[in-house]
């Protein structure tokens, strides 16, 4: 159990930090995007603000998909941890004995056996 759970969490802390490297890339391309003052004409105001709304789009489509992937191994995680209660269960339920069957098992009688 604990080899799952620090398994999933490594899982999530690797998909948090793609994500972080995904936005990385995408605000170093942006940034390469920009003009150098002086060497180009300096872009206008409605410029700047297409280019604004073209970032906060592409950064809204970015976090939806990542909430995507998020839920989906959020399910997938539930769903593993549910199957390994539930074959824990089956193993604990067919691997039972109960106390008569541990004392015949032994080969005593139970003349031989004080009472409490």
């Amino acid at each position: 159990m604990l080899y799952l759970t620090t398994t999933g969490i490594t899982n999530f802390l690797g998909f948090l930090g793609n994500n972080v490297s995904d936005i990385a890339s995408i605000a170093s391309d942006v940034v390469a995007d920009e003009p150098v003052a002086g060497t180009e004409d300096l872009p206008t105001g409605t410029e700047i603000q297409a280019e604004a709304d073209q970032a906060v789009d592409e950064a809204t489509r970015v976090v939806n998909e990542n909430y995507d992937r998020v839920q989906n191994g959020a399910w997938g995680t539930l769903i593993a941890l549910v199957l390994a209660l539930g074959a824990a269960a089956l193993g604990g339920l067919t691997g039972f004995n109960s106390r008569r069957d541990l004392v015949q098992g032994t080969g005593r009688q139970d003349a031989g056996i004080a009472s409490a």
